[in-house]
């Protein structure tokens, strides 16, 4: 019996709690002890046998009084430190708690100090992060209302800015178109025509096609000025730039002002035959608006035209190549006005032939 006993001690003192494990092994050393005093009083010769039954109840009953003593001992030790478990498990959930009050000045009542004061350090600095988060979300609120702002600000600047760039592009647009155009009759102007002739020119090279060039005169236009006015003069001139517009069908044919009442007209890839048609056409237009002329033989407004054709293989210049037009035009006014001259100049000879193949030099 009393060997179970102690194998319950023994398992208790190994699997119980603190206060059960501390109360046993308390209760196993007095046993212990009072057992080796009972082992020395029997080894004298004045102790008597009877008394042994004695002895050992009585150990027993004060090595049960040592555990109870030693029990409540520990549990009035464990049960502050149990509260403080708990509290430290309820903050760690973020729960509000309250540090359970020891007094006197054990190491359970200093432990209890130090944590109540850890715990109101730890809401004071709870409650100023809170501050902290509050005053962190306004300044964000108030940056991002202000960027919103500001990004308001810029698209509408940056909507003004492609306004202001479209208004431009269109202003450099009419500006160029206005720089190529003439402003009384609405057509190429000579700064066109001169950069028209060049790139034909170089794109006849390109190809060895025929490059026609047609140049146009008013005739009598001074007299026509001086008898109907200037104003009739300019709108003359305007009718007689439609009707060349009219005659010119092709999208790559070009149709300019040379210069007063002059007019030019560039044909790429035509031929001599080719662009004496075009240049008849323009004459017959021209009579068709039976503009009236007092000073004129038929008393109607017409042209004279000079047509020069060449290929730009051969050893000359665009510029030669209105020269040659030029003294084709004042053959034409020297004939009579109001007709087409037209000269083709040779690959060899750099003659021109009228229609009726008779040969001319060419002025150089």
């Amino acid at each position: 019996m009393l060997l179970q006993w102690l194998m319950s001690l023994l398992k208790q003192t190994i699997t119980g709690s603190f206060r059960q494990r501390l109360g046993i092994i308390v209760a196993i050393t007095v046993f212990i002890a009072i057992q080796l005093l009972i082992f020395m009083l029997t080894s004298l010769p004045t102790f008597l046998s009877h008394q042994l039954l004695m002895l050992e109840l009585w150990s027993i009953g004060i090595a049960s009084c040592c555990w109870l003593l030693t029990w409540l001992s520990a549990r009035q030790l464990t049960q502050p430190l149990l509260a403080l478990g708990k509290a430290i498990e309820l903050m760690q959930r973020g729960e509000t708690v309250t540090i359970p009050q020891t007094t006197g000045r054990d190491e359970v009542a200093q432990l209890t100090r130090q944590l109540t004061e850890l715990v109101a350090s730890w809401s004071r600095q709870q409650e100023e992060l809170k501050t902290f988060n509050l005053i962190l979300e306004e300044m964000i609120e108030e940056r991002m209302v202000a960027v919103e702002t500001i990004n308001k600000k810029l698209k509408h600047e940056i909507i003004e800015r492609e306004h202001i760039e479209q208004a431009l592009q269109l202003a450099n647009q009419e500006l160029q178109r206005q720089s190529l155009e003439d402003g009384l009759t609405g057509i190429a102007n000579r700064r066109c025509f001169d950069e028209r002739l060049e790139q034909e020119w170089k794109r006849a090279i390109r190809t060895g096609e025929y490059l026609s060039v047609l140049l146009l005169d008013v005739d009598f236009f001074k007299q026509y000025n001086d008898i109907y006015g200037h104003q009739r003069g300019d709108k003359c001139l305007q009718q007689v730039a439609q009707a060349i517009a009219d005659a010119v069908q092709r999208p790559t044919d070009v149709v300019a002002r040379y210069g007063g009442e002059e007019f030019v007209v560039i044909l790429p890839e035509t031929d001599s035959d080719g662009a004496k048609q075009v240049a008849e056409r323009i004459r017959q237009r021209v009579l068709a608006l039976a503009i009236a002329h007092s000073a004129a033989d038929n008393h109607i407004l017409s042209v004279s035209i000079g047509v020069a054709t060449a290929s730009a293989k051969m050893l000359m210049t665009p510029q030669k190549l209105i020269r040659t037009a030029d003294n084709l035009l004042y053959q034409a006014k020297e004939k009579g006005r109001n007709r087409v001259e037209v000269a083709t100049v040779t690959e060899f000879s750099r003659t021109t032939f009228t229609p009726n193949q008779t040969p001319q030099i060419t002025p150089q």
